[in-house]
């Protein structure tokens, strides 16, 4: 049975998301990773389009599609991810120390060029609040013509691989964007009915320290 320290010494992260081992074949228009897994490249230009056409076609309601699409994506994110830590390590997710997960998810966003996702799990075990940083927004770039939150795709993305590594019921919300006047993206993971009452509170313009303090209080 693999111990958590050969885990942890074989997680050789650059092979496992580096580009090099990519195979491209430009005649069939396809590129697979190393574990045998299909990518997808999105362009900025393609991310505003879709952007543009929710606006036009749902108005507001452009937020939660993101949300769902991020919660859908981050459902196979970390179906894949096992399939490949299986097949290329020999390794389960659930079987990583947490300081090694925390690296895996970081490096999937700076790989598939999220931005710099730092993840601070600080005030997990005394307020039951995981917290997390992105700098260098995609989403935050590319829609520059929104003056609020904009990266609700990745808030979904998180939630996901929250719930499939602990098995709770969670959620995440992002409660500060770079798009709002904040320096870098800020969002909490933590229980679903704890940030019920949290998305109103951010529309009435409290602050992320407020909105954070309040979480740890309770």
């Amino acid at each position: 049975m693999t111990t958590s320290t050969d885990l942890v010494a074989s997680l050789d992260l650059e092979r496992f998301f580096g580009h090099e081992a990519n195979r491209y074949d430009l005649l069939a228009g396809t590129a697979y990773n190393a574990s045998g897994t299909r990518v997808i490249y999105l362009s900025a230009d393609i991310i505003k389009g879709i952007h543009q056409a929710l606006l036009d076609e749902t108005g507001p309601a452009w937020r939660l599609i993101l949300k769902n699409c991020g919660i859908l994506w981050g459902r196979r994110v970390a179906q894949h991810l096992e399939r490949e830590l299986g097949l290329m390590f020999n390794a389960n997710p659930a079987e990583l120390p947490v300081a090694e997960y925390v690296r895996l998810v970081e490096s999937y966003f700076s790989a598939h060029g999220w931005g710099l996702l730092k993840l601070d799990l600080s005030r997990a075990e005394s307020h039951g609040v995981i917290t997390a940083t992105l700098d260098d927004s995609l989403f935050a770039e590319v829609l520059d013509t929104e003056s609020g939150r904009v990266d609700f795709l990745v808030a979904g993305i998180l939630r996901s691989l929250f719930v499939h590594i602990s098995g709770q019921e969670l959620d995440c919300q992002e409660i500060a964007s770079i798009r709002a006047g904040a320096p870098r993206g800020l969002f909490v993971v933590t229980a679903t009915k704890r940030l019920d009452a949290l998305e109103s509170r951010i529309e009435q313009g409290e602050s992320a320290e407020q909105l954070l303090a309040s979480l740890c209080a309770a």
